[in-house]
């Protein structure tokens, strides 16, 4: 069995979790240890996620990074979204609002200053964490990539008709409430197909 270099804890339902699957998969010595996305209601105990092992580095995300740290092991954090930014103000009721406002920016903050190394997923997020979370050091763009063994066009078309996929969880961050009103106004010969999502609520 091959010795775990670097481990990824990750809460499991997110498109971060799948990403860092497709990283364990094809990187030797990268394991992802999934963990419900509950137990962020008790920061604290996700000291014990994956606590056993001997690694050389930890790389996750950055909302409870500082709980997941080892001391003297480098953490490597790569920001896939923000839900901090104004802007989710409008998608979000009130206990997620006072959450984003108070105990996951910090956590979010103290997580990155304590970052061997920044990265994201685009460069929107990058200068959303600059803007919004007042990071100061850099950040690196490391675009999300694609398998292109298992996802890539035919040769030639199988028909004429044009075919729509929505990939991600079924929310309303997601833009997935727009699916509906969209569907009704398509002309005939175009299709929309969705994913159920790693999370079953919209």
């Amino acid at each position: 069995m091959y010795q775990v270099k670097i481990l990824s804890p990750i809460p499991t339902g997110s498109g971060a979790y799948v990403l860092h699957k497709m990283l364990g998969a094809n990187i030797r010595g990268y394991r992802v240890r999934g963990y419900n996305p509950a137990l962020t209601f008790v920061p604290p105990v996700l000291y014990l996620v994956g606590r056993h092992e001997p690694i050389r580095a930890v790389h996750t995300t950055p909302d409870h990074a500082l709980f997941i740290r080892r001391k003297g092991i480098p953490l490597i954090i790569t920001v896939h979204h923000i839900v901090l930014d104004p802007y989710m103000q409008r998608y979000s009721n009130l206990a997620q609002r006072l959450h984003y406002r108070t105990d996951l920016r910090w956590f979010t903050k103290a997580s990155l200053r304590m970052a061997s190394m920044v990265t994201a997923v685009s460069r929107f997020t990058a200068e959303m964490v600059k803007r919004e979370l007042d990071y100061q050091s850099p950040v690196r763009v490391i675009y999300n990539g694609i398998d292109a063994d298992r996802f890539r066009p035919h040769r030639t078309p199988r028909d004429r008709e044009v075919r729509v996929l929505f990939s991600g969880n079924p929310s309303r961050r997601k833009g997935f409430h727009w699916i509906p009103a969209i569907a009704g106004r398509l002309r005939n010969g175009v299709s929309i197909s969705y994913t159920g999502g790693l999370r079953r609520s919209p």
